[in-house]
């Protein structure tokens, strides 16, 4: 009887599909485990609840400031309508309710407040806010800006007594920062950015869509450095790192930087060293596997990372182009409306490990967690949510 010996295609073929299946197969596995009919409630928030449903829409990022005792919130209602990210390109216009808002969390009266842009006219109708960073010492805040022309970096002078921003200048690098999509600030003139793919999907939709479900490291770390002040031009760029769908970065400590893959599920954990004035080096020191899609990352004052994100994309993709409808005034378009998105926040320490804080449906498709622990007050983001989930320990 022949013995059958394998061609050596046939036995590469085998060997990259189950390291494909060994790379791939937990996060794809949540494609099943994680569906809506299967996920398992969790809520160890205290006595959490949706607030300013009726102010706020869409917001993707806050920003913690405990020294004012606000958040700074980036939302758009437009990103029903446009989105780079999910592939929604209905209406480039922003709407009049887009912008940064910010809230006074100690005032029990208090309610999110649209701060006003200065010296920003020829941008403000091109405005997408996504990731958003503030350095208190300089008042810089930092916005990712995902405008119809180009994403761009927007730089603000922040004036929080006067609820106002003076824009600064734009930093647009079709090469380096092609996808920007969170910041993690370094001083008033350095920053780190996550690119989220290489493919932009609006204009490579079906290979932007492989990249992200077959995990192609496309996504990016950049170090942006200018050589002096922010207004005097624009100093250089260097990619750092690559990483499959890169998007929340954060700052754990001085030296660690954590940044969420949300193709693999994972928080890879780098050290960040540096020896002299030129760009950092990252090296991979830890990762965290997650349950679900990592968006956004946070560090509270205790110095935990507080992980927000998604756990089934096909829910969020199909909340994306669906949620347009939800405001309608036509019954026929409101039944094209999905408005139950799901959320999962986790936390993780290296002494606790990863807890669960949040799974469910009560508020949809969070992207970012922060908590103040001093006074107990946390908040979640939700990409396509109204309102904001807060909670008090």
């Amino acid at each position: 009887m022949p013995s059958f010996r394998p061609r050596p295609y046939t036995t590469a073929f085998v060997v990259l599909v189950s390291l494909f299946l060994y790379n791939r197969g937990g996060p794809l596995s949540r494609l099943y485990l994680n569906a809506p009919s299967r996920l398992e409630h969790v809520n160890n928030l205290n006595q959490p609840s949706v607030q300013f449903a009726d102010t706020v829409r869409n917001c993707e990022d806050v920003i913690l400031v405990p020294e004012e005792s606000i958040v700074l919130l980036s939302c758009d209602p437009s990103r029903d309508t446009w989105n780079t990210v999910m592939g929604t390109f209905v209406d480039p216009a922003s709407s009049p309710d887009t912008g940064i808002y910010m809230w006074n969390y100690k005032d029990s009266n208090a309610q999110p407040e649209k701060i006003q842009l200065l010296d920003f006219n020829l941008r403000i109708n091109e405005f997408h806010p996504l990731g958003i960073e503030y350095h208190a010492p300089s008042n810089t805040l930092f916005v990712v800006n995902h405008a119809p022309s180009g994403s761009a970096i927007e730089f603000f002078k922040f004036l929080p007594s006067e609820a106002a921003a003076t824009h600064i200048t734009t930093l647009e690098e079709p090469k380096n920062l092609a996808t920007p999509n969170s910041i993690a600030v370094l001083s008033e003139t350095e920053f780190l950015v996550t690119n989220d793919h290489w493919f932009r999907r609006r204009f490579r939709p079906v290979l932007a869509l492989l990249e992200t479900y077959m995990a192609f490291r496309g996504g990016s770390v950049t170090h942006v450095k200018f050589h002096s002040k922010l207004a005097d031009g624009f100093g250089e760029t260097t990619v750092l790192t690559q990483i499959p769908f890169a998007n929340g970065i954060t700052q754990l400590n001085d030296s660690v930087i954590a940044v969420a893959s949300s193709s693999m599920n994972t928080v890879y954990l780098y050290s960040m060293n540096r020896t002299d004035g030129s760009a950092p080096k990252l090296k991979q020191i830890r990762t965290i596997s997650v349950p679900f899609h990592p968006d956004n990352l946070s560090v509270d004052g205790n110095g935990k990372l507080l992980i927000a994100g998604h756990p089934h994309a096909p829910t969020t993709e199909k909340v994306s182009k669906g949620n347009r409808f939800c405001q309608s005034n036509d019954p026929a378009e409101r039944e094209k409306c999905l408005s139950k998105g799901l959320s999962w926040v986790a936390e993780w320490s290296e002494a606790e490990r990863l807890k669960t804080l949040y799974a469910g449906d009560e508020f949809g498709t969070s992207t970012t967690a922060v908590r103040d622990v001093k006074s107990g007050m946390g908040i979640i983001t939700g990409l396509y949510a109204k309102g904001l989930y807060v909670w008090r320990d």
